[in-house]
């Protein structure tokens, strides 16, 4: 094993390179652990990494011996980097192709010219965020009609984000009335609008495509955003409805049909001072053919996912 081990180019190239840090009786001793290494390069070389799990080994002297020590591959870098940036995202029943949106892939020309006033808001709430994390950031209240790319655009912005280490949490708001309603059986819907209220940078999806309520308005949006007001939290919504339409249409009326402008407003000033609106109005992209707008989801269909970890 002694003339194997000293006869491999690799381990000699290594033992001349620290020949003033290992001697003789030292190198006698490191015998071993220098025959693992082999052991162990010659399965990484035929694709074996069971024993190393995505580690490579590596030699030092430690101590006049030689020591094995085992550092991550580019591979598994790679990898936990994008499990890392996978968790810094959450979404509640968003596609799953939500997290594969960039910025890049936005079209920024359109018929009305909003598209690229969109996109530059967009981005500019971005950089602020990334460079002073620190310093309330208002967000964008972008609201248009169905179909023309909103929530892509958001969920660009998301992963732009958290590329750069923001945790972001974008959230269908009309399903997630519907999981908070259905919570209230079990007692948990405070983990629900924890989970919503605390994010670093939050998404709400879609607001006023639901049938509001007052216990919603009041009990769970009401919360989430007086929370993220007195917080100062960076928060964004995407919406078919103007803000002015939002408090009149949705948040003024409740499920049995009546008048409630003062609550309305509450909540509105909340949103007003959370994010700033933007218009974006263009032609139906996801139904080019007829430019017929109907409700759904803004972004590609997919499958839906609730909150992910």
């Amino acid at each position: 094993m002694l003339r194997e081990v000293l006869g491999d180019p690799e381990i000699q190239a290594f033992l001349a390179q620290h020949q003033d840090e290992i001697d003789e009786d030292g190198i006698a001793k490191s015998v071993s652990r220098l025959y693992e290494y082999l052991q162990v390069k010659a399965k990484l070389k035929q694709g074996d990494e069971r024993q190393t799990g995505g580690y490579t080994p590596n030699l030092r002297i430690s101590n006049h011996m030689v020591e094995i020590y085992y550092a991550p591959t580019a591979y598994l870098r790679a990898k936990q980097a994008a499990r890392k940036k996978d968790q810094r995202f959450k979404v509640f029943n968003m596609p799953k192709n939500t997290k594969q949106a960039n910025l890049d892939d936005f079209a920024i020309s359109g018929q009305h010219g909003q598209r690229l006033e969109a996109y530059t808001a967009v981005l500019e709430f971005a950089s602020q965020v990334i460079e002073n994390p620190q310093v309330f950031t208002k967000g964008i209240y972008l609201q248009g009609s169905f179909g023309i790319g909103k929530t892509f655009l958001m969920a660009g912005m998301a992963n732009y984000l958290v590329e750069q280490g923001v945790q972001v949490t974008m959230v269908n708001y009309p399903s997630f009335v519907v999981d908070v309603k259905n919570a209230l059986s079990d007692n948990t819907t405070s983990l629900y609008i924890n989970k919503v209220k605390n994010a670093q940078v939050l998404v709400l999806d879609d607001i006023g495509a639901d049938q509001s309520s007052s216990w919603v308005r009041d009990e769970v949006l009401g919360v989430i955003l007086q929370y993220r007001m007195q917080e100062q939290l960076p928060t964004c919504f995407t919406s078919n409805l103007s803000m002015q339409q939002l408090q009149e249409e949705y948040l003024a009326v409740n499920n049995r049909g009546e008048k409630e402008p003062l609550k309305a407003r509450r909540i509105m000033e909340r949103v007003r001072f959370l994010a700033r609106e933007i218009t974006m109005e263009d032609q139906n992209w996801r139904n080019p053919e007829t430019n017929v707008s109907y409700e759904e989801p803004d972004y590609p269909q997919g499958p839906l996912t609730g909150f992910e970890y």
